[in-house]
């Protein structure tokens, strides 16, 4: 892992100040129908424009909304130009929010509609709000996320845990790297990578079982329950993972603790 200090005068270096700016100008060339939608997630008007205070949250959440209604095409579109890096992975994000927990506020529970993507609309919209905020700027892969996510800010890992969770879900090249990394940040074996909420989010979310075990063990080298908790990084029973995983790790955890 790196000094945080030192993370973040290289990330200095690379950070794009015409990150905004050079989408807005993609979403210009695109048809109205979609230019327009573009334009509402960076707060804008239909126009392009800036409105007043009172009117970029009505112009973003009138864009969010209407990205359900797109075709897939076109929602590959506007992922493709949001994030030309890692769009294929964010989009199936976006669907996989489909299978996780719905419910939102203090008083959550975890409660799961797949069949009904109108109850999962606000939850999604949300998660993509706070991607665009965490990586604007940064024009990376996914790989390169997945080791820089401790220096991004508070809420990077939660956002890009669940992106982790959906690469690590294909079972192909990228998804194994990705697992690779987050393991090796998690033993303090990566060069720039660290332990954080992302390991455990995107290991617990990942229906694999390899991430589980490790999980696991991380848990039960823990010892009490109680420090378990902060290495999991969540807030019973606001839990958002693989089903599996309940069985797989929570309730080894519950008996070792006897």
């Amino acid at each position: 892992m790196l000094n945080p200090e030192v993370a973040q005068a290289q990330l200095k270096l690379i950070v794009s100040k015409d990150w905004r700016s050079q989408r807005i100008q993609k979403f210009a060339a695109l048809p109205q129908n979609l230019a327009s939608i573009g334009y509402g997630l960076f707060c804008l008007g239909e126009d392009g424009t800036p409105g007043d205070y009172s009117q970029v949250y009505q112009y973003q959440q009138k864009a969010l909304e209407r990205l359900d209604s797109l075709s897939e095409g076109d929602l590959s579109h506007i992922f493709s130009i949001l994030f030309p890096n890692i769009s294929a992975t964010v989009e199936l994000t976006w669907q996989f929010h489909n299978q996780l927990p719905y419910p939102m506020g203090y008083n959550r529970r975890s409660f799961r509609t797949p069949h009904h993507p109108e109850f999962t609309q606000a939850k999604r919209s949300q998660w993509l709000v706070q991607l665009i905020g965490t990586i604007e700027g940064y024009d990376q892969d996914l790989e390169w996320f997945a080791a820089w996510v401790p220096y991004l800010g508070y809420s990077a890992p939660d956002v890009l845990g669940i992106l982790f969770a959906t690469a690590i879900n294909q079972g192909d090249a990228l998804g194994q790297s990705i697992s690779q990394i987050l393991l090796d940040s998690a033993r303090g074996d990566h060069e720039i990578g660290a332990m954080g909420r992302h390991v455990t989010r995107a290991l617990l979310v990942a229906n694999d079982p390899n991430g589980w075990d490790f999980v696991e063990r991380l848990l039960l080298a823990a010892q009490r329950q109680h420090q378990a908790a902060g290495i999991l990084g969540y807030r019973a029973p606001d839990v958002r993972i693989d089903l599996g995983a309940v069985d797989h790790v929570v309730a080894p955890l519950h008996l070792a603790d006897r």
